[in-house]
Protein backbone atom coordinates (compact mmCIF):
# COMPACT_ATOMS: atom_id res chain seq x y z
CA UNK A 1 0.00 0.00 0.00
CA UNK A 2 1.15 3.36 -1.16
CA UNK A 3 0.62 4.71 3.13
CA UNK A 4 3.46 2.31 3.56
CA UNK A 5 5.93 4.45 2.07
CA UNK A 6 4.52 7.87 3.53
CA UNK A 7 5.14 9.54 6.97
CA UNK A 8 1.70 10.44 8.82
CA UNK A 9 1.95 14.25 7.89
CA UNK A 10 1.88 12.50 3.86
CA UNK A 11 -0.53 10.01 4.77
CA UNK A 12 -3.02 13.24 5.91
CA UNK A 13 -1.98 15.47 3.00
CA UNK A 14 -3.06 12.29 0.73
CA UNK A 15 -6.15 11.89 2.39
CA UNK A 16 -7.20 15.30 1.74
CA UNK A 17 -6.39 15.22 -1.48
CA UNK A 18 -7.55 11.86 -2.76
CA UNK A 19 -9.88 10.43 0.72
CA UNK A 20 -10.74 6.85 0.36
CA UNK A 21 -14.44 7.74 1.46
CA UNK A 22 -16.83 10.60 1.14
CA UNK A 23 -19.80 12.18 2.87
CA UNK A 24 -22.62 12.37 1.15
CA UNK A 25 -25.57 14.27 2.40
CA UNK A 26 -24.53 13.46 6.37
CA UNK A 27 -23.85 9.15 5.10
CA UNK A 28 -20.03 8.24 4.40
CA UNK A 29 -19.50 5.71 1.14
CA UNK A 30 -16.36 4.60 -0.32
CA UNK A 31 -14.80 6.00 -3.36
CA UNK A 32 -13.15 3.41 -6.30
CA UNK A 33 -10.15 4.76 -7.32
CA UNK A 34 -9.05 3.91 -11.06
CA UNK A 35 -5.48 3.59 -12.02
CA UNK A 36 -6.09 4.51 -15.30
CA UNK A 37 -6.07 8.53 -13.20
CA UNK A 38 -9.63 8.60 -14.45
CA UNK A 39 -12.22 10.83 -11.16
CA UNK A 40 -12.99 8.37 -8.64
CA UNK A 41 -16.35 6.30 -8.29
CA UNK A 42 -18.85 6.42 -6.27
CA UNK A 43 -21.65 4.11 -6.41
CA UNK A 44 -24.45 5.29 -4.40
CA UNK A 45 -28.39 4.10 -4.53
CA UNK A 46 -30.27 7.46 -5.96
CA UNK A 47 -32.30 7.32 -3.09
CA UNK A 48 -29.07 8.49 -0.95
CA UNK A 49 -28.68 11.45 -3.24
CA UNK A 50 -32.01 12.89 -3.28
CA UNK A 51 -30.62 15.71 -0.80
CA UNK A 52 -27.84 16.21 -2.94
CA UNK A 53 -27.80 19.20 -5.94
CA UNK A 54 -23.88 19.32 -6.57
CA UNK A 55 -21.61 16.21 -7.58
CA UNK A 56 -19.26 15.37 -4.69
CA UNK A 57 -15.63 16.62 -5.54
CA UNK A 58 -12.24 15.64 -4.40
CA UNK A 59 -8.94 17.14 -5.55
CA UNK A 60 -9.12 20.15 -3.32
CA UNK A 61 -12.52 20.78 -4.98
CA UNK A 62 -10.84 20.39 -8.66
CA UNK A 63 -11.72 17.16 -9.31
CA UNK A 64 -15.79 15.98 -9.77
CA UNK A 65 -16.46 12.67 -8.40
CA UNK A 66 -18.14 10.01 -10.98
CA UNK A 67 -21.25 9.33 -9.75
CA UNK A 68 -22.54 5.45 -10.22
CA UNK A 69 -26.44 6.21 -9.54
CA UNK A 70 -27.99 2.46 -8.60
CA UNK A 71 -31.50 1.60 -8.11
CA UNK A 72 -33.39 0.32 -4.81
CA UNK A 73 -32.35 -3.32 -6.08
CA UNK A 74 -28.40 -2.22 -6.98
CA UNK A 75 -28.33 -1.94 -10.58
CA UNK A 76 -26.53 0.76 -12.14
CA UNK A 77 -29.31 3.56 -13.67
CA UNK A 78 -27.26 5.89 -14.49
CA UNK A 79 -23.41 7.29 -14.43
CA UNK A 80 -22.88 11.39 -14.37
CA UNK A 81 -20.05 13.58 -12.76
CA UNK A 82 -22.70 16.73 -13.08
CA UNK A 83 -25.42 15.24 -10.69
CA UNK A 84 -27.30 19.18 -10.96
CA UNK A 85 -27.68 18.21 -14.86
CA UNK A 86 -28.70 14.90 -13.98
CA UNK A 87 -31.86 16.00 -11.83
CA UNK A 88 -32.71 18.76 -14.31
CA UNK A 89 -32.40 16.32 -17.92
CA UNK A 90 -32.19 12.60 -17.25
CA UNK A 91 -34.26 12.07 -13.60
CA UNK A 92 -37.69 13.17 -14.65
CA UNK A 93 -37.77 10.42 -17.69
CA UNK A 94 -36.11 7.48 -15.35
CA UNK A 95 -38.82 8.90 -12.52
CA UNK A 96 -41.54 7.28 -14.68
CA UNK A 97 -39.92 4.37 -14.77
CA UNK A 98 -38.93 3.93 -11.37
CA UNK A 99 -42.19 4.54 -9.81
CA UNK A 100 -43.81 1.98 -12.30
CA UNK A 101 -41.11 -0.78 -11.01
CA UNK A 102 -40.88 -0.14 -7.40
CA UNK A 103 -44.49 1.44 -6.26
CA UNK A 104 -43.94 1.15 -2.61
CA UNK A 105 -41.20 3.81 -2.80
CA UNK A 106 -40.99 7.42 -2.62
CA UNK A 107 -39.95 9.17 -6.04
CA UNK A 108 -39.75 12.61 -4.84
CA UNK A 109 -38.89 15.98 -7.27
CA UNK A 110 -35.77 17.48 -6.43
CA UNK A 111 -35.95 20.82 -5.25
CA UNK A 112 -33.02 22.70 -7.38
CA UNK A 113 -32.32 25.89 -6.11
CA UNK A 114 -30.09 28.41 -8.49
CA UNK A 115 -26.25 28.70 -8.16
CA UNK A 116 -25.18 31.89 -6.71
Amino acid sequence: SLHNYLNIAQQVALEKLAPTEINVDGLHFQLRYQSTGEPPILSIELRNAFGVLDTPRVNNGKTAVLMQLLSPDLTELHTTSDLRGFWTAVYPGLKQDLVRKYPALQWPNPVLASKD
